[in-house]
């Protein structure tokens, strides 16, 4: 199993780049950014800032050599496909090869109003969300690519710059059983949602069985979750196991590697620790340190 860094959007730009650097040169996996107009909620009135995902990534891919980039998720209801697919195989290049292109079909009601975009109904967003993933596969993996559907058009299209080998990896997020989870399984490279472990093997069941209904091997969608980390000495693991309805890993380093233990038994092949910010940088970073050499190491020796 692979681990990843998820930066909360509200830090300051120079503390998303230092822990981005940080676990970079740690030997983490992968590092992403969330993709909104602005850090808020359908239910809380705060606006806070919110560096943008792709400006944040392409600088990223200067200023690292390893780390897999990715967004979680790019929401099609305000990026239009094609100049998403076009702006992430730049950003491949940019970066020698390490870009996952993570999508999704939106949701935050309030930065569609706020900046003046249309945010259809459920219905609607499902069917874009199906018609770009076909659209960005095409882009991304033909030299010209033609398509005529409800809601975009391709003619001739050509994505250059473009990395063939290794290819822009096209990410689907969301647990949605009846679409979304279809959806990647159709034309994803990988399939990342949120939610606990609980419920994890009866939602890879089904992905399985929805990659077999498209006639795809199972094993080529790759599967990543996130979760929180509170690693502590002196705590015990009595607390709640979530934090905002959202999984945990929580207590002593011996605690969180019994609890990743668990995750590492199960076809998950990145698990994404979601930085809160609400802790200073330094102490992020020394938490993500302990994790490293503490959970993630023994892990992988044991």
């Amino acid at each position: 199993m692979k681990f990843g860094i998820w930066p909360n959007a509200v830090r300051a730009w120079k503390d998303i780049q230092t822990l981005v650097v940080h676990c970079d040169r740690a030997g983490w996996y992968s590092a992403y950014l969330t993709d909104h107009l602005m850090e808020a909620s359908d239910t809380e009135h705060t606006e806070l800032p919110s560096i943008d995902c792709w400006a944040g990534l392409t600088a990223l891919a200067v200023v690292t050599k390893n780390i897999r980039l990715g967004s979680l998720v790019s929401p099609i209801s305000f990026r239009h496909p094609s100049l998403l697919a076009k702006t992430a195989s730049s950003a491949h290049v940019i970066s020698n090869g390490r870009i996952t292109l993570g999508i999704g079909a939106g949701w935050q009601a309030r930065e569609h109003e706020a900046f003046g975009l249309h945010l259809p109904n459920v219905s609607e967003r499902l069917d874009r969300l199906e018609e770009a993933s076909a659209l960005i596969a095409s882009l991304l993996s033909q030299d010209h690519a033609t398509l005529s559907g409800k809601y975009y058009k391709l003619n001739n299209a050509s994505c250059k710059p473009r990395l063939t080998e290794p290819p822009v990896r096209l990410l689907v997020g969301g647990g949605g059983e009846r679409r979304t989870m279809a959806i990647a399984a159709r034309y994803a490279d990988e399939w990342n949602a949120w939610f606990p472990l609980t419920e994890y093997g009866r939602k890879s069941a089904l992905l399985d069985q929805y990659c077999e209904a498209a006639g795809r091997d199972p094993k080529a969608v790759h599967r990543s979750t996130q979760a929180y980390l509170r690693i502590t000495r002196d705590d015990p693991y009595l607390s709640t196991p979530f934090t905002h309805g959202r999984p945990v890993l929580r207590g002593t380093p011996a605690q969180v590697l019994e609890q990743v233990s668990t995750y590492a038994t199960t076809t998950i092949g990145e698990l994404i620790i979601r930085d809160t910010g609400t802790i200073s940088i330094e102490a992020q970073i020394e938490m993500c340190d302990v994790f490293m050499d503490e959970v993630v190491r023994p892990l992988q020796l044991g």
